[in-house]
Order: structure tokens, then C-alpha cells, then sequence
């Protein structure tokens, strides 16, 4: 034990003082380690069908350092006017008062490069993958009723 290190050491006497402070009724229990999740989503390759039809995976960039003035149709525009579309533009609420306005903007997954890319957005505008949940809208798929 002369060969020891000062963190060996010290983990040794933690280990013993958790030994001799157990009590008979309990039991120490240790950390386990996790496992890895293993991936069970597979994606389909057939292209025969042409009753089942796949959505458009969609995405979000978030750009904020906007003036107050611009709004979610000068947005549109500006995306119109570079050649490209988006689903949906929407003018985030702020936490606190400033002097931006910025947006969510939800466009295809496809798409995502191009929105991304540093000569999409004017010079001082800030941009990058918007963070949180991108919804897809409402569920549309409804059963037939009879009645």
C-alpha cells in the first residue's frame, strides 16, 4: 500500500467509512451502469405503394436580431425573394423587453442546408436550428363514422 496515490488512498477510506457506517437493516446499493437503447426503428425502402404516402419531415430555424418593425410577412417575402418556401413563420414571444424581434420558422427537413447556410441570411442576423419541438399540426386522420 506504500505505492498508493492520494486519491487512491482517500477512495479506500471512503469506502471503509461507508462500510462502517452501514447498518444491518439496509442495504449499500452501488450505481449501476447503463445500458445502451438500442435502436428498433427501421425505415422502409419498397417503392410500390402508392396507398401509403410518407409526410414531409419538417424542420425549424430560429432567427432572431430582427428590428421590431419586420414581421412574419416581410419573413416570407425575404424567403420568396431568395428563391425558396417555408410552412410557417412565427414572431416568438421574448422572456424579457428588448429591442429584436425574432422568429420560428418551420420549413422541410430538405430544405434545411439552404436555410442554414451563411449566404442565406443578411449580414448580423442570427440563425441556427431552433430548439425544441417542431409540431407537425394537428392530427387529421380520422376513421369514417357510421351511423
Amino acid at each position: 500500500m506504500t505505492n498508493m496515490t492520494t486519491s487512491q488512498a482517500s477512495q479506500s477510506q471512503a469506502n471503509s467509512n461507508r462500510k462502517s457506517t452501514h447498518n444491518d437493516s439496509f442495504i449499500l446499493v452501488e450505481r449501476k451502469k447503463k445500458r445502451a437503447k438500442i435502436k428498433t426503428n427501421m425505415i422502409g425502402t419498397a417503392q410500390k405503394s402508392t396507398m401509403l404516402q410518407v409526410i414531409d419531415e419538417l424542420s425549424a430555424v430560429y432567427v432572431s436580431r430582427l428590428r421590431k418593425s419586420i414581421t412574419t410577412d416581410n419573413i416570407k417575402e425575404y424567403i420568396r425573394d431568395m428563391g425558396q418556401d417555408c410552412k410557417e413563420v412565427e414572431l416568438l414571444q421574448q422572456n424579457r423587453d428588448t429591442d429584436f424581434n425574432s422568429f420560428k420558422i418551420t420549413i422541410l427537413r430538405e430544405k434545411q442546408d439552404v436555410f442554414l447556410g451563411t449566404e442565406f441570411w443578411p449580414s448580423g442576423v442570427k440563425y441556427r436550428l431552433f430548439r425544441g419541438r417542431v409540431s407537425s399540426g394537428p392530427n387529421v386522420a380520422t376513421l369514417p363514422t357510421h351511423g
